[in-house]
């Protein structure tokens, strides 16, 4: 039975050595997954931030139309003609109007921007941290191996015991 102990814990070592490696690949898969999953969500974040701008551009326009409309209304009615310092009003009006819903729509599209590098930082993130995780797997089986190598021939070197003289004995 002594002689099989050093097996054992080379057996032991072996096994201990893949549960390691392999749980450090794991958390690498789930890492990248992480990421992955961090990248929809940015990506649906852009998205909606995109379609929020598109709507307060519209809701901009829609009123600068009804505002454009009114001025033109009140400058009828009081007989001043459009094409006077009336149209010049309405003229700086709509163009007024326009660079608000430009200005909504590239706020919209920066902020669309800053989701989307996030999420691909993210998906990146999980990568590098699964190229990790490998290495880390790699490193943890050869110094598994090293260690069950030095158990081994730890376990089949001879031991003296006692004090015998060795040069008498012959």
């Amino acid at each position: 039975m002594p002689q099989a102990l050093p097996i054992i814990a080379v057996a032991l070592t072996a096994v201990g050595t893949g549960v390691a490696a392999y749980g450090a690949v794991e958390q690498g898969a789930a890492a990248k997954e992480a990421g992955k999953r961090q990248q929809q969500i940015s990506d649906q974040n852009a998205k909606a931030v995109h379609d929020a701008a598109a709507l307060e551009a519209g809701q901009i326009r829609r009123k600068n139309l009804l505002r454009l409309g009114s001025q033109r209304a009140g400058a009828a009615k009081s007989g001043v003609l459009i094409d006077d310092s009336a149209g010049d009003v309405i003229y700086d009006t709509a163009i007024q109007g326009e660079l608000e819903a430009l200005s909504a729509l590239y706020s919209g599209s920066s902020a669309s921007a800053a989701h989307k590098a996030r999420g691909s930082l993210s998906a990146w993130e999980g990568k590098q941290a699964q190229s990790a995780a490998y290495i880390g797997a790699g490193s943890t089986v050869i110094g598994g191996i090293g260690q069950g190598v030095g158990q081994y021939r730890r376990s089949i070197q001879p031991t003296f015991s006692g004090s015998r003289n060795v040069a008498g004995d012959y």
